[in-house]
């Protein structure tokens, strides 16, 4: 299959997060909370370094212990270039 691809430029301030549902889904929970708590967490700690984000975003959505799925998480952010 061919995929159109799509260009979007990302500023200084951008954090891009990637994930799979495992993040997001807990049994008995509704997923647009689930979702819209997870990117309360990440603009509130999104000052971490990123490896510690991931930990954090991990260990918040998965509170409860219930493990159903696997996860991928990815974060992007652009280099800050020092002012010259």
């Amino acid at each position: 299959p061919s995929y159109p691809l799509t260009t979007l430029p990302l500023g200084p301030e951008t954090l891009l997060a990637l994930y799979t549902d495992g993040l997001v889904e807990d049994p008995g929970t509704d997923i647009t909370q689930t979702i819209a708590d997870l990117a309360h967490h990440l603009s509130e700690s999104s000052d971490l370094p990123l490896h510690q984000l991931v930990d954090s975003l991990v260990r918040h959505t998965h509170r409860t212990n219930r493990h159903t799925d696997d996860i991928a998480l990815l974060l992007l952010q652009p280099n800050r270039l020092a002012d010259a």
